[in-house]
């Protein structure tokens, strides 16, 4: 009788996953007597997945980061090999409302107040700031603050445009440009 073939993995990476969703991946390997059997034996899968004895992986992660772990394959002789795998998690993409380039105008000096929000990224502890264009701003008198309310009474006519940035709890970022147009208000004749 011929000895079985050396267990050799053929899964050496994983795919990248998405917090909070669904995700599946095989780890596969060849050789050994018979079916094979897969366990994690150090380390440990990102939270929220699981691996099957077959190999299967699968789950809807619950926390970002990397996850670093061995699985050893064994055959029905004792026989095993190990491969050391990582998953790592991440935030899904931060997506800024409104759309970039999408703010109304304004009026001089006539109160003006939008309000730009987030979504996605780590889902919470949104911060934001203006990158590049802040005297644009200042030259109208409007501003953002750290919550993403723009506000200020215009004082002067113009195109205010800008970069705002948004910053996740976790450090993940986000940009959108916009450009306010301040112009005088139409004048009615009675």
């Amino acid at each position: 009788i011929a000895p079985a073939a050396p267990i050799v993995f053929t899964t050496t990476s994983l795919a990248s996953a998405t917090y909070n969703v669904a995700y599946t991946a095989t780890v596969a390997a060849t050789g050994g007597a018979g079916a094979l059997t897969y366990k994690v034996t150090t380390g440990s899968l990102p939270a929220g997945l699981t691996m099957s004895s077959a190999g299967a992986i699968s789950g809807s992660p619950t926390a970002a980061g990397t996850a670093n772990f061995t699985v050893t394959a064994s055959d029905a002789y004792g026989d095993s090999a190990q491969q050391a795998l990582s998953i790592t998690v991440n935030y899904p993409a931060i997506v800024i409302s409104p759309a970039a380039g999408a703010l109304p105008g304004g009026q001089y000096k006539v109160a003006y107040s939008q309000n730009l929000t987030a979504t996605g990224g780590s889902g919470s502890g949104y911060t934001w700031s203006v990158t590049s264009g802040a005297a644009s701003l200042t030259a109208v008198n409007l501003s953002v603050s750290s919550s993403g309310a723009i506000t200020g009474t215009p004082q002067a006519t113009g195109n205010a445009s800008f970069t705002a940035q948004v910053t996740d709890s976790y450090g993940d970022t986000q940009t959108a440009s916009y450009t306010i147009a301040v112009t005088y208000p139409t004048l009615s004749i009675n």
